[in-house]
C-alpha cells in the first residue's frame, strides 16, 4: 500500500487486512504467518508504505491468492496504490 495520505494508506491497509482475516478462518491450517506492518523502507517518492505479509501451504494456495486478488478488484482506491506480490524474493 502506497499513498502520500498517510492515513488513507493505513484505512486502506485495515480494509484489506480484515478481508484476509476473514480468508484465514476458511483456510486457516494454510496459513503459517499473517500481518500488517510498516514497510522496511517507509516511503519512497514521498510515499507512505505498508504491507500484508502472509506466509500460506501450497495445497490450497490458488484458491487463496484468487481471492486475494478479488479483494484489490473490490476494495480499489485511486489514491493508494497496492500491489500484490507472489513468492516475493524482496520484501522492500
Amino acid at each position: 500500500f502506497s499513498s502520500f495520505d498517510e492515513e488513507l494508506a493505513k484505512k486502506q491497509l485495515k480494509v484489506y487486512y480484515e478481508c484476509v482475516e476473514k480468508i484465514k478462518e476458511d483456510y486457516d491450517e494454510e496459513f503459517f504467518y499473517l500481518n500488517k506492518m510498516k514497510s522496511p523502507v517507509t516511503r519512497i517518492k514521498k510515499k507512505f508504505r505498508f504491507q500484508i505479509l502472509m506466509r500460506i501451504g501450497t495445497s490450497r494456495s490458488n484458491e487463496i491468492i484468487k481471492q486475494i486478488f478479488a479483494i484489490d478488484e473490490k476494495h480499489k482506491n485511486k489514491n493508494v496504490q497496492t500491489f500484490i506480490e507472489v513468492n516475493a524474493q524482496d520484501l522492500r
